[in-house]
């Protein structure tokens, strides 16, 4: 059995200190990150504007079409 945990793209230029910290808690481990910046500069390079959508909720999800 693993620990999952998915940080936000907006954190993932800290992985050295995330999987530090990861590692200290001696449990296997699986990190999803997402993309952060990185998508909106490929969204705007395909011609389109970042989109986000929010659940009712509040959480903020990037919107993709095909």
């Amino acid at each position: 059995m693993a620990l999952v945990i998915k940080i936000g793209g907006s954190i993932a230029g800290s992985i050295e200190n995330i999987a530090r910290n990861l590692k200290s808690l001696n449990e296997r481990c699986v990190l999803i990150h997402g993309v952060g910046p990185q998508a909106d500069e490929l969204t705007r390079k395909s011609g389109k504007e970042p989109r986000w959508v929010y659940s009712v909720e509040g959480i903020k999800s990037r919107y993709t079409d095909k």
